[in-house]
């Protein structure tokens, strides 16, 4: 489903499926990552971990990081990012 909201456009889709769809297009997909990582539905207690326990935030963020193409955290993620190359 594409959907538009002022200068954005977006996809709704799901890793399998945008996968698929990019190796259609005559791409060869070489690595994809979750941008949250394990930090994925977290927003409120990362915002707290930075305001009141930096420390914390920071090893947060690199666990986030460090996860983000694990299939457990990459796949339930809210934002995929591919590195592709054409075939």
């Amino acid at each position: 489903m594409f959907a538009e909201s002022g200068l954005d456009i977006w996809h709704w889709s799901n890793p399998i499926a945008a996968t698929t769809e990019i190796k259609q297009a005559g791409f060869e997909v070489l690595a994809y990552g979750g941008m949250e990582g394990l930090a994925g539905g977290m927003a409120a207690l990362i915002e707290k971990f930075a305001a009141e326990h930096p420390g914390a935030f920071e090893n947060l963020v690199q666990a986030a990081v460090e996860s983000s193409e694990l299939p457990q955290y990459r796949d339930a993620t809210d934002h995929l990012h591919f590195v592709v190359t054409r075939n």
